[in-house]
């Protein structure tokens, strides 16, 4: 019986795996969350080639904005009625609740 063992990241608190997050991924969603606070009356939008990348790129991202060093985000997929499964609408907001438990378990 052939058998393959190897380690991964440990999962951070809340999630059920490790998602690897690619560089590139977390500058894009650093740099559109830096002009969403600068333009509050904006929201984010993606387009995609298939659901299957629309989908690995949306567990991506919430990985990164739940455990961003920089502070924790909220990625909030905005109601999308007519668009096609390979578009989405997003809002990327400061997650408050989850900055103060990091910040009271670091005291």
């Amino acid at each position: 019986m052939a058998r393959q063992m190897f380690t991964v990241k440990s999962p951070k608190s809340g999630q059920a795996s490790a998602v690897e997050v690619p560089q590139d991924v977390k500058d894009e969603i650093d740099e559109v969350f830096a002009h969403l606070r600068q333009f509050p009356d904006e929201e984010g939008f993606v387009r995609f080639d298939s659901t299957e990348e629309r989908k690995a790129w949306e567990a991506q991202v919430r990985t990164y904005a739940a455990t961003r060093e920089a502070g924790a985000l909220k990625f909030r997929r905005l109601p999308s009625k007519h668009l096609p499964e390979t578009e989405l609408r997003f809002k990327l907001t400061v997650d408050m609740p989850a900055n103060g438990e990091r910040k009271a378990k670091k005291n």
